[in-house]
């Protein structure tokens, strides 16, 4: 059975006498319920077991041992804040039902964050669209479609900003462009620069046609209905 938990210790808002999920991040304890994590990924307990130096199995076999809702030990999550963790657990367990407390672009991306880690996909879909709403710098935009391996279409917004701003992007954006990106928007911006001449809109088509053209887009601007990522 894991160790009594000293109240001191304890999330003011997540630690529920009747969870029978204990996880540890740095010197804070959450007590929350299982189910909910079960329901959104297979995949985390494989991973957080992982990270704990067991197995799923062995931890089924602990729990067998334990009275029902008695969690058998205590999991430590690394490399994970406090604050990233209850930003994560406001969309799995709201405290105001109908209520959501995420709003900036710092809470849905730290959920996101999160959320592809472990492989909760209806959640990343749902953070990937929040932030599609928010407004986002291009260049932030297009590091969190790098980093989470979210189709090009979805920042179309920030590849036309990008084409259309007055200064090319200094170093460090070019960095997190990427090599690839980057030679993609050099020549997008030299072409669309070409449309001012009447004859060329003829030749080249509009701007839209020109980026989707250059940075190799399907044209296709709606969420499919696997969702943003890519597999």
């Amino acid at each position: 059975m894991a160790p009594e938990v000293p109240y001191a210790n304890r999330h003011p808002d997540y630690y529920f006498d009747r969870g029978n999920l204990i996880i540890q991040i740095g010197e804070t304890y959450f007590k929350i319920s299982d189910i909910t994590f079960w329901t959104h990924s297979k995949k985390f307990f494989e991973i957080v077991a992982r990270e704990n130096g067991t197995t799923v199995e062995n931890v089924e076999d602990e729990k067998a041992k334990q009275p029902l809702n008695i969690e058998a030990r205590i999991w430590k999550l690394r490399d994970v804040e406090v604050k990233d963790f209850e930003r994560l657990l406001w969309i799995l367990y709201p405290l105001d039902h109908g209520v959501c407390q995420a709003e900036t672009i710092d809470d849905w991306e730290a959920i996101l964050k999160l959320a592809d880690r472990w492989k909760f996909k209806k959640l990343c879909n749902q953070a990937i669209r929040k932030l599609a709403s928010l407004p986002l710098d291009p260049i932030r935009k297009i590091e969190i479609m790098h980093r989470h391996h979210i189709r090009k279409e979805w920042a179309i917004d920030a590849l036309d900003a990008l084409v259309n701003q007055a200064e090319f992007p200094n170093i460090e954006d070019t960095t997190i462009l990427g090599l690839e990106m980057t030679t993609q928007l050099a020549r997008a911006r030299e072409t669309v620069k070409g449309l001012l001449l009447p004859w060329n809109r003829i030749r080249l088509g509009s701007p839209r046609d020109v980026i989707c053209r250059e940075f190799k887009l399907n044209g296709r601007f709606e969420e499919p209905t696997s969702g943003w990522q890519m597999e």
